[in-house]
């Protein structure tokens, strides 16, 4: 391309920076631009510092309860005179649990972060040094030589030098609702559009910040957005949606939850009020035995000694109130919630002062303790640990699913994609290894099959043939350390490398053959016409093949110059518009004579999986060169059928193996594809696909079927032939999704973005789907292969069935230690001479308790790794309850196993600490027992929280698990070190080598009491498998 050919406003740039419109930039000029005018990567919105975030954790009201107990604690120790072991205590354990939380999900969100940049990133076609090249968008400088077709995303603001019918969609920055035909005198592209149809080159003029996106990005900050998430445009003021035929309420711009974090943290919330209705009753609970303990006490029996010695006058109207008071914090609106805080803090001060003026009486002291485990209770009872499991898990989930090639743009595909019931899949690129190569040839009324495929050049005519490969085409070849990738049509790509097997370079024919018109292919028309040629033979440059002009001025008896249409496409929508075979240089004959050979040649080649392609041309007038809708309609007509070329593409290796899988894991696969339907036969019975009752139809039948039709035709359905995006796949998706099923759609093209939007979890192809495909997906292939998306649906059962797991974890804690909390006090009362405790669990070990079940067990199941047995069961149904019959009944019936043992630890001599009675710290020491038992209970729980589901052992799967042991390894350090070394601020002492042997067994009966469970579930629940797979034809 000369500057003869560029736009004017185009070639002024070009000019000013010295920019090559043939070769592009030059190495040297890459670096000096990005050092002047900087990367192609928008500035990330500022985020708060670490220290910031970790405040952030105490604006929490549970936080801040906890901290307004501690500095009561404190105060009231320092003006008795004593160590304020608890607050101190509760204040070390607040401050490490939230900055564990912090940096658990500062690294979740550097997880996404990267996830996002792996998204953002889109491949860019660009001229440097002469060659061509694929790179990603963030790698554009100013300057840059840049290819578009259309379904390309514009990757930074440019200028057209030169375009081919290119029609761009700026309705998400514009509003314009109709595509913009780009031309002379309208160059301007904006970054962000896409292009709808057509081809150009485009220089560079802005990137990042500088762009139109970059300079309102950074305008708008956090801004407005549509609740349409379709609706891409960001507003600075709230109000509503400028998109056309929209108008809704503009939305303040915030991360949305997936629906498993909406469906989940209700039940947190319901979770969370019952435990502090809970607390309330503990606190009654507390309360009422030392009232019983002091009338039992002969010196103030009296209710007025009672009276004076609880303090009640000073102390329990605000006491009572404050801990109803939590109630309201957490229960009522935010609105009223601050009004609640203030009236809590009232309160709370209250006590602590009343306590002080109280003169230390044990009494009241012991009111002041009470209140702030029925605190604490509430702390161990609101499921903090839930959305850091679900961050975790979904963050994990992301990062492996990528690691196995799919890049998931919206979180919510993470989850959903492990309930697929049923796959719709294309056929090339994806079930085959997207290696397309020319195997046969139908050319001058012969069948060329195998090495001959390669030495055509020598045939006179084949310049022609060559040149419609070359011209009729917008794919680039790439060869990269001995290996050939295509960018673009894989279809075109394997032409071209055909071309170069024989010598020919294809874009020496392109720089010496100027493109006048071009008619795109899409779904429907299934061709592609390019018109092309000089404006008189005399004026055709020579070139590396015969000279074009002449050979078709011979063939069509002209006798002045003349324009060459060249059309491709499938042969059944191609044939019919041919008059004519052309035979040799100077022939012609009608395709009468020939139809029957050429029809024979097609179905052979469908019928080897071989994808046949009719190339066709003809001659057109100098100055007629139509446009817009009428260019198809004048061009593609009368044409002589030059060749028909056959490509094959292998089968994927691992393709069958995932189709079985498929089958195993209840999961249905259905072809849906553009190709012929004898080749879409061929390949899905070489992949296992068809069964002895399939159903198979072409696109044209499937539109003509009635929805009460196909409805009876959808579970023997297995393949839709010469499909189209929406007529045939769209509505595909829309009638599997009536009858319940959960649908994974894969698409490449522009006209797939209805069905992959319209799907549960849209699947876009990475390497030959469009922008405009991707962005319209939930997960982009990377590889484009099949095997890919099963180990995503392996990941995504795997995400939820963890979130089970800690979900059964925690609330077994929950029931237990509430249980634990209530009960005590209770039995305490009733027989006070049996050697219950009052009291058995501090606040301080209660934190801890928390501590392991929130922070420590979400990050211990979350990492836990797919089970292989996860894909022998049949998809989740949606609709059931996220807390399943079995794992209510593991949580009840364990919850209250470990409530009854803790009970026998304290009234009888189980495990032999009676021989140590006469030391000092005897009392510790029984404390210290209670604590430990409760603690080992809960770690061998965790195994039996890895079971959710019927006949699923505890411990399959363990050894891959080795975040699991590392974090049990940690709790079992911590829990050793706190027993041997808290002392009085834990209120432990160190307990006999025996006495922990035996406490570790007792620990170990938690086990063997869960799968004694699972064996009597196994006994009346039957495990539930995936269908058997079908008869396979």
């Amino acid at each position: 391309m000369s500057l003869q050919n560029v736009y004017p406003q185009a070639e002024a740039f070009l000019k000013e920076f010295k920019t090559d419109p043939v070769n592009g930039l030059t190495s040297e000029q890459v670096v000096e631009n990005r050092r002047k005018y900087g990367t192609n990567q928008l500035t990330p919105p500022e985020k708060d510092p670490l220290w910031k975030q970790w405040l952030d954790k105490f604006k929490d009201p549970t936080i801040i309860i906890l901290c307004v107990c501690a500095g009561i604690a404190i105060l009231v120790g320092v003006l008795s005179g004593e160590i304020p072991w608890d607050g101190v205590a509760i204040l070390i354990a607040v401050s490490l649990a939230t900055a564990g939380g912090t940096w658990s999900e500062y690294k979740a969100d550097k997880a996404f972060e990267l996830l996002k940049q792996d998204s953002d990133n889109i491949p860019v076609k660009v001229t440097r040094n002469g060659e061509f090249h694929k790179i990603t968008n963030n790698e554009l400088v100013v300057g840059d030589l840049i290819q578009i077709e259309g379904g390309d995303k514009i990757p930074a603001d440019a200028l057209l030098i030169h375009g081919v019918d290119l029609m761009l969609d700026q309705s998400l920055m514009t509003g314009e609702s109709r595509p913009v035909h780009k031309r002379a005198g309208n160059e301007e592209l904006i970054g962000g559009t896409h292009a709808d149809t057509g081809s150009g080159r485009a220089v560079v003029t802005a990137v990042g910040d500088k762009t139109k996106v970059g300079i309102l990005a950074s305008a708008l900050g956090k801004g407005f957005i549509c609740p349409n998430r379709e609706h891409l445009r960001v507003y600075r003021d709230p109000g509503t949606c400028q998109a056309p035929d929209c108008g809704q309420e503009l939305e303040e711009r915030a991360e949305g939850q997936t629906p498993l974090q909406r469906r989940l943290a209700g039940l947190a919330d319901q979770i969370s009020v019952w435990g502090t209705f809970a607390a309330v009753f503990i606190f009654i609970a507390l309360v009422a035995s030392k009232v019983i303990a002091l009338m039992r006490d002969a010196e103030v029996s009296s209710l007025g000694g009672i009276w004076e010695q609880m303090g009640t006058p000073k102390v329990w109207p605000l006491a009572v109130f404050a801990v109803v008071g939590v109630l309201g914090l957490k229960i009522l609106s935010v609105e009223n919630k601050k009004l609640w805080m203030s009236l809590w803090a009232i309160c709370v001060v209250g006590v602590g002062t009343a306590a002080w003026t109280s003169g230390g009486q044990d009494a009241v002291t012991d009111v002041l303790r009470y209140f702030m485990v029925a605190v604490t209770i509430i702390v161990v009872a609101v499921p903090e640990g839930l959305p850091m499991a679900i961050f975790i898990a979904l963050g994990l989930g992301m990062r492996k699913i990528r690691e196995d090639n799919n890049l998931v743009r919206k979180m919510v595909a993470a989850e959903t994609i492990g309930s697929a019931t049923i796959i719709c899949t294309d056929k090339t690129g994806t079930l085959t290894k997207n290696q397309m190569a020319v195997a046969e040839v139908f050319f001058r009324g012969k069948h060329i099959t195998g090495p001959d495929v390669l030495s055509l050049r020598s045939l006179p005519g084949f310049d022609l043939l060559a040149t419609g490969c070359a011209i009729n085409s917008t794919a680039e070849v790439e060869h990269l350390d001995g290996q050939v990738r295509f960018v673009g049509n894989p279809t075109e790509g394997a032409l071209l490398v055909w071309l170069e097997k024989q010598g020919i370079r294809y874009r020496e024919v392109r720089g010496r053959m100027p493109v006048h018109s071009r008619v795109c292919f899409t779904a429907d028309r299934k061709m592609m016409t390019t018109v092309t040629g000089n404006d008189a033979c005399d004026d055709c440059p020579p070139c590396p093949i015969e000279n074009v002009g002449v050979n078709v001025s011979a063939i069509f008896q002209k006798q002045a110059g003349c324009r060459i249409v060249f059309t491709k496409g499938a042969p059944e929508k191609v044939l019919p518009l041919c008059s004519h075979v052309y035979v040799d240089e100077h022939t012609r004959k009608p395709i009468a004579e020939y139809r029957a050979e050429v029809e024979q040649t097609v179905k052979a080649m469908a019928e080897q999986a071989i994808r046949p392609l009719a190339i066709c041309f003809r001659a057109h007038d100098v100055g007629d060169t139509p446009r817009g809708e009428d260019a198809a309609r004048h061009l593609e007509r009368d044409l002589t059928l030059l060749a028909i070329v056959g490509m094959t593409d292998p089968v994927r290796d691992d393709v069958p193996l995932a189709i079985r899988a498929c089958e195993r894991a209840g999961i249905e696969v259905k072809m849906i594809t553009g190709d012929h339907p004898l080749t879409a036969h061929a390949v899905a019975q070489r992949v296992g696909m068809l069964q002895t009752d399939d159903v198979e139809l072409t696109g044209e039948d499937f539109e003509a079927t009635s929805d009460e039709e196909a409805c009876k035709l959808l579970p023997r359905l297995r393949i839709i032939s010469r499909a189209k995006p929406v007529e045939s796949k769209a509505r595909l998706v829309g009638l599997l999704q009536e009858q319940g099923h959960v649908v994974a759609v894969t698409g490449d093209g522009t006209n797939d973005a209805p069905a992959l939007k319209k799907a549960d979890v849209g699947i876009s192809m990475g390497l030959k789907g469009t922008d405009v495909a991707k962005e319209a997906s939930d997960i982009v292939l990377t590889d484009d292969n099949f095997g890919s998306i099963i180990r995503a649906v392996h990941w995504g059962r795997t995400l939820y069935e963890n979130l089970q797991k800690f979900l059964q974890f925690q609330l077994t804690v929950n029931l237990s230690a509430l249980g634990v909390a209530f009960v005590s006090p209770i039995v305490a009362t009733l027989f006070p001479n049996a050697g219950f405790q009052i009291q058995p669990l501090t606040v301080l070990q209660y934190l801890w308790i928390n501590l392991i079940m929130d922070t420590l067990a979400a990050i211990a199941f979350g990492l836990e790794p797919p089970r292989p047995e996860a894909m022998n069961q049949p998809p989740k149904n949606p609709k059931e309850p996220f807390l399943t019959k079995i794992m209510m009944s593991n949580i009840l019936v364990l919850g209250i196993y470990f409530v009854a043992l803790i009970l026998l630890v304290q009234a009888t001599d189980l495990l032999g600490l009676s021989s140590y009675q006469n030391r000092e710290n005897y009392a510790l020491m029984s404390a210290s027992l209670v604590f430990n038992c409760y603690i080992w209970f809960q770690i061998f729980h965790m195994f039996n929280a890895r079971s959710v589901r019927a006949g699923q052992s505890a411990l399959a799967n363990i050894t891959r698990s080795r975040s699991f042991f590392m974090i049990m390894g940690f709790v079992i350090v911590m829990q050793i070190a706190l027993v041997q070394f808290g002392g009085v601020a834990l209120n432990t002492a160190p307990l006999p080598f025996v006495v922990w042997l035996k406490i570790v067994l007792l620990g170990a009966s938690a086990l063997l009491v869960g799968e004694l469970l699972r064996f009597v579930q196994r006994l009346f629940v039957k495990p539930i498998a995936a269908p058997a797979a079908k008869e396979i034809a």
